[in-house]
């Protein structure tokens, strides 16, 4: 799956109770990368842009990745579905965000030559 792809096995019955914390594919060994999604944002559904974020216990992060969830994604988050973002640059990431479960590991998202997309706030991937 790639960018705001979502699993088509969502049963609707879902909800939200607690953050989510993705599943970050390509992860960096010693310095991991976190992207948690406040539930309070998710039941609110309006577009937010996150950085991702030093993961408690763990060596800062080197670098951040900036990754937009829509209203749309957070719909579907509510309705039970998974959400699959990306970044692509310096490593690529894809960002799996699945609500009251653990969500599956991510894949290598398709950047077809962008690399520059999650670079910042201004340069975010479709």
């Amino acid at each position: 799956m790639d960018a705001g792809a979502t699993d088509a096995s969502s049963d609707g019955t879902a909800s939200c109770t607690a953050q989510v914390a993705a599943s970050i594919s390509q992860n960096h060994v010693g310095a991991l990368h976190g992207l948690f999604i406040p539930a309070a944002d998710i039941m609110a559904g309006v577009t937010k842009i996150y950085a991702t974020s030093n993961v408690p216990g763990m060596p800062p992060q080197t670098h951040m990745h900036y990754v937009q969830v829509t209203a749309q994604d957070f719909a579907m988050l509510k309705a039970g579905s998974t959400v699959t973002k990306k970044s692509c640059n310096t490593t690529t990431h894809q960002y799996v965000l699945q609500c009251n479960a653990t969500p599956p590991a991510g894949g290598a998202p398709a950047c077809n030559g962008d690399t520059t997309c999650g670079s910042s706030m201004t340069s975010l991937c479709p």
